[in-house]
C-alpha cells in the first residue's frame, strides 16, 4: 500500500511536467504597443493570487509548497510577491529577511513554471530610493537570466510625501524615481517593469500622457470592486489608447480597505471588472493569498500556511477566485473573439449565444432590457444603432454597451430603502483624522462617528456610474436625522474629474425630515456621482429613503436657473468681487478637495492667497441656500 502511494505522488509529478508551463511556452512577457506579449508576440495574459504584506504573518505563505499549491491546484499563471518595506520587520529594518523571502517565493515560481511579480510594495517609494536601489541591484543580478521575473518598483504612490497638494505623488514624482530605479534593473535584466500611478496606482491614464522612455515598462491599475466602477476602467481605456500597456497588479473584490471596515463581497461587480480585463487581455493578481482575518483573504484564518487546502480552508472570497481562475477561458486563436456587455444605468443585456468566447462570423443578437422606471436609450462600442434587440455578426473581439436612462420621476438610485449594503459605498478619510462606520439596519443607514476634522467631505456616503444631462434638473429626496443639530452636504459630482455638479446643505434635528435639494448639472456624463457629506460633526447620521429622478429637461432648467439666481461673481487675478440679493449672505473659497482657503466673509471683494493651477470652489451662503461656482486659476 506504501509503494502504491508512492507511486502515486510520482506519476503526478511526472504528469505535470509534461505539459508545457506559462513561462515554458510564452517566455519572457513584453510590451508591444498597449499589450502584453510572448517570444512568439502573440497576446499574453496571466493571473493568480498576490500574496499578502511579507509581515504581520502573511510572510508565513512565502514558501515553496503554497507556490506549488496555486501553480498546480489553482491554474494559476502568475503570483506576486508583497515584500514589505516601511513597517516593523520591512525592508528598511530587515533587508537579509525580506531578500530571503523574496527569492524563496521566486525560485518557487521558477520551478513551477509561472510568472512572478516582484513587488517593492511600499507607498513612499521616493523616499526610499537607496533603499529600492539595493534591493533591485541585489534580485536582478541574482535573476538576470530568468523569464519567469516581472518587476513591480513602487507599489501605491499616495497623497503623501509627494510634491503635489498636501504631498500628493504626482507623475513627475513617480517618473523621478522610475528614472531612478530602471537603470539599476537594466543593468542586468531586459524583463518587463510595472511601474505605478498616480492615485493608488489608480490613474495609467496621466501615465499614458508623458510616458516613460524605456520600451519595455507596462502601467499600474489597481482597483477594489466595491469601491471602483466605469470610471477607472474608462481611465485605463484612455491609457490603452495612448499606446501604453496597463497591468492589474492587485485587485479586491470587496471595497477599497480590502474589508477590513466592510466586509461585503462586491462579487458582480468583480465579475464586470474581470470579464473586461480579459476582454482586452489585461494581466491581473488578487489579494490577497493570506489567512489574516479580513474580507479579501483568501484563506480562512484557520488555514494551513503550507499550501494543503480543502474546500473548507478557502474563504469566500477565495473559493470566488479559485473558481475564476479554473474557469478562465481557453486562450484565444485566430479563429476565435470574445464578447464584452456592460450597461450604463439600471437594466441588463441578454445575449443569444451562452459563452463570451465565440467562432467569428457567429451572428448574435443582444437584447437589452431596462428594470421598472427605466428607458433602453441606445448602444455604443460596437455599435450606437437605437434597435433593441440588436443583431451583429461578430468577427473580432466586440465590446457593447447598453445605456439606460430613468423614466421621467423614476429613482435614478438603487436600494434608496437600505434594505441592505448594496450599490452604497462607504469612504472614510483616515489619513485627516475622520473615523467613521456605516451600518444597514432596519432598512435605515446609521453613521457613527468617532473622530472628524472639520471638512464634511471627510466622510461619504456614495453611489457611481449615473447618467445625468447637462441644463436637466435633478431633484433628491431623502430623509435625514440625528441626535441634536448638526449639517450634511447633498450633491453630484462627475468621476472623471471630480466637477462638482451641484447640491446643498441639510440642516437636521433629532426629528426625522424630509430633504429636498434640486441639482441642475452644467455637463453630461455617464459617470456620474451621488454624495451625502457627513463630516465635520461627531453626531450620528440616519438616512432613508432616499431618491433622485430627473423632473425636467435641459432647455428648462436652463431657464429656471437663469431666473432663480440671485448671485454675480467678477473674477481678476488677485480678487474676486461678488454680490448677493441677501445682505446677510458669505462668501468662502475652497479648493477641489473641501479645504478652506479663505473663511466666510461678508466682504464683498476677496482677496485670493497665493493659489497654484488648478479648480476651486467659491461658496456663497445665503441662509440655508448655498451656491457654488467653480473658479480655474
Amino acid at each position: 500500500m506504501k509503494l502504491s502511494c508512492s507511486c502515486m505522488v510520482l506519476l503526478g509529478c511526472m504528469v505535470a511536467s509534461i505539459f508545457a508551463s506559462p513561462v515554458s511556452q510564452n517566455g519572457a512577457i513584453r510590451r508591444k504597443g498597449s499589450k502584453i506579449v510572448g517570444t512568439s508576440d502573440e497576446p499574453v495574459q496571466v493571473a493568480g493570487p498576490s500574496l499578502y504584506w511579507s509581515i504581520w504573518g502573511g510572510e508565513k505563505l512565502y514558501n515553496s509548497d503554497v507556490i506549488r499549491t496555486v501553480a498546480t491546484g489553482w491554474n494559476a499563471s502568475l503570483v506576486r510577491a508583497a515584500i514589505a518595506v516601511e513597517y516593523p520587520g520591512g525592508y528598511l529594518k530587515k533587508p537579509e529577511q525580506q531578500i530571503n523571502y523574496a527569492k524563496t517565493v521566486v525560485d518557487a515560481a521558477i520551478e513551477n513554471g509561472i510568472y512572478i511579480l516582484v513587488d517593492w510594495h511600499d507607498h513612499n517609494a521616493n523616499q526610499h530610493i537607496p533603499a529600492a536601489k539595493e534591493f533591485f541591484s541585489e534580485m536582478a543580478r541574482t535573476y538576470q537570466n530568468t523569464p519567469n521575473i516581472i518587476w513591480e518598483i513602487w507599489n501605491e504612490p499616495d497623497n503623501e510625501n509627494g510634491t503635489g497638494n498636501n504631498g500628493y505623488d504626482t507623475w513627475d514624482d513617480i517618473r523621478n524615481y522610475a528614472d531612478s530605479i530602471i537603470p539599476v534593473i537594466r543593468q542586468y535584466s531586459s524583463n518587463l517593469i510595472v511601474v505605478g500611478t498616480p492615485n493608488w496606482s489608480a490613474d495609467p491614464a496621466t501615465a499614458s500622457k508623458a510616458p516613460l522612455t524605456d520600451s519595455n515598462v507596462a502601467y499600474t491599475l489597481h482597483f477594489y470592486a466595491g469601491t471602483h466602477g466605469a470610471s477607472l476602467r474608462k481611465n485605463a481605456e484612455t491609457a490603452m489608447s495612448n499606446n501604453v500597456a496597463v497591468f492589474i497588479t492587485e485587485f479586491g473584490i470587496t471595497d477599497a480597505s480590502g474589508g477590513k471596515t466592510d466586509s461585503t463581497l462586491y462579487l458582480d461587480e468583480a465579475a464586470t471588472w474581470l470579464d473586461w480585463a480579459d476582454f482586452n487581455g489585461i494581466s491581473w493578481a488578487n489579494w490577497s493569498l493570506s489567512n489574516i482575518d479580513e474580507g479579501c483573504s483568501e484563506l480562512v484564518p484557520t488555514a494551513s500556511t503550507k499550501g494543503v487546502w480543502t474546500d473548507a480552508d478557502l474563504s469566500e472570497s477565495g473559493r470566488w477566485i479559485h473558481g475564476r481562475l479554473l474557469a478562465r477561458p481557453a486562450t484565444q486563436n485566430a479563429d476565435s473573439a470574445l464578447l464584452l456587455t456592460t450597461v450604463q444605468g439600471n437594466g441588463k443585456i441578454n445575449v443569444s449565444t451562452a459563452t463570451q468566447l465565440v467562432a467569428k462570423g457567429t451572428v448574435v443578437t443582444f437584447t437589452a432590457v431596462p428594470t421598472g422606471g427605466w428607458i433602453f436609450k441606445g448602444w455604443s462600442g460596437a455599435s450606437t444603432a437605437t434597435d433593441n434587440p440588436l443583431t451583429l455578426t461578430i468577427n473580432e473581439n466586440s465590446s457593447l454597451i447598453a445605456t439606460f436612462t430613468s423614466d421621467a420621476g423614476s429613482n435614478m438610485l438603487l436600494n434608496g430603502g437600505f434594505t441592505s449594503k448594496t450599490s452604497w459605498f462607504t469612504w472614510v478619510d483616515t489619513k485627516n483624522g475622520n473615523e467613521a462606520t456605516a451600518s444597514f439596519t432596519d432598512e435605515q443607514c446609521m453613521v457613527s462617528i468617532a473622530a472628524t476634522d472639520t471638512i464634511n467631505w471627510g466622510i461619504q456616503i456614495s453611489q457611481s456610474d449615473l447618467t445625468l444631462d447637462s441644463g436637466a434638473t435633478y431633484t433628491i429626496l431623502l430623509d435625514a436625522w440625528s441626535t441634536d443639530e448638526r449639517e450634511i452636504f447633498v450633491g453630484l459630482s462627475t468621476a472623471e474629474t471630480w466637477h462638482f455638479q451641484g447640491g446643498a446643505l441639510c440642516y437636521l434635528t433629532s426629528e426625522k425630515t424630509t430633504h429636498t435639494i434640486t441639482v441642475v448639472p452644467d455637463s453630461s456624463t455617464d459617470a456620474g456621482i451621488f454624495q451625502i457629506n457627513l463630516g465635520g460633526s461627531l453626531l450620528p447620521v440616519y438616512l432613508d429613503n432616499i431618491q433622485m429622478s430627473k423632473t425636467a429637461d435641459a432647455g428648462i432648467a436652463s431657464l429656471r436657473a437663469r431666473k432663480n439666481r440671485t448671485i454675480s461673481l467678477h473674477c481678476t487675478n488677485n480678487r474676486i468681487d461678488w454680490t448677493s440679493g441677501d445682505r446677510t449672505a458669505t462668501a468662502s473659497l475652497l479648493d477641489i478637495g473641501g479645504r478652506v482657503l479663505v473663511p466666510a466673509s461678508t466682504s464683498p471683494s476677496i482677496a485670493l492667497p497665493p493659489m497654484s493651477k488648478g479648480v476651486y470652489l467659491f461658496v456663497v451662503k445665503e441662509g440655508r441656500r448655498m451656491f457654488v461656482q467653480q473658479i480655474f486659476r
